[in-house]
């Protein structure tokens, strides 16, 4: 067994092209394979899916960057579930992966989405530190898509 690294702060991020979502249907094996039900049934709550089926993606690959060597348990796309608050703001469900508390933000222009994702093994980043990942998405996605 190898030793887990600890640590306090760890940070992944994930950026795709939108239109490799662009005609997938619902029922396609990659989607049932890698989105949880409730994340399928948010996406394709839209008329288009594919800007918010790619940030969802880009959200759970930058998760598991973050989680990279946290967790001494097989992490999965799929283990990885990004929800949405009644206020349309991301959060993570780990399924028990680790302990700690994953944050992330998420952001999409017409051609690309990305997500950047804030682990924390202690109480968390504050307000300050979480401005600053959502002013990095935000930098990062060129401010021509909408900002989640």
């Amino acid at each position: 067994m190898t030793e887990t690294r600890r640590t306090e702060w760890s940070i992944g991020a994930d950026i795709i092209e939108i239109d490799r979502f662009r005609h997938m249907g619902r029922e396609s094996n990659f989607i049932q394979r890698v989105f949880t039900k409730g994340e399928i049934a948010y996406c394709y709550g839209y008329d288009d899916p594919a800007p918010h089926l790619a940030a969802t993606f880009a959200a759970k690959e930058a998760t598991l960057k973050a989680l990279s060597g946290v967790s001494d348990q097989a992490a999965s796309l799929r283990t990885v579930e990004i929800l949405r608050e009644a206020s349309g703001a991301p959060y993570v469900r780990l399924g028990g992966l680790c302990t700690g508390t994953v944050y992330v933000s998420l952001s999409h222009s017409a051609t690309h989405a990305i997500a950047v994702a804030l682990y924390s093994a202690g109480e968390g980043p504050s307000e300050g530190q979480r401005a600053a990942v959502d002013d990095a998405v935000s930098i990062i996605a060129a401010g021509d898509g909408d900002k989640k």
